[in-house]
């Protein structure tokens, strides 16, 4: 069973997500930015459980396919090792995020 999560944007959010779920006795197989993948299928409660104590770290479900896709996109920016500065306005951004539109 594959679980969405939102927020999730860098190694201390899997660090806390992997002791919530030893915490809950949760078995998983795999667990990257974003996502986890468990071992079995979550009965109803419990994974009314697991969404409780995921808002308590600032992280919650995704149960939808846009905001799923969303969250990807936000994860993806987050986890790329090349992050130059814009240091005109004192932002960083990551240059693969940039785009130009030229209209005529």
């Amino acid at each position: 069973m594959v679980l969405h999560i939102k927020n999730m944007v860098c190694l201390h959010c899997i660090m806390a997500l992997k002791q919530l779920l030893k915490n809950l006795h949760i078995s998983y197989s795999h667990i990257e930015l974003g996502s986890i993948v468990l071992k079995e299928k979550l009965i109803k409660e419990k994974l009314a459980e697991l969404s409780l104590e995921l808002k308590t770290l600032g992280l919650a479900l995704i149960d939808d396919r846009r905001s799923r896709n969303i969250e990807i996109n936000k994860t993806n920016i987050f986890s790329t090792k090349e992050i130059p500065t814009f240091t005109r306005m004192g932002i960083a951004i990551p240059h693969k995020t940039l785009s130009v539109t030229v209209s005529g």
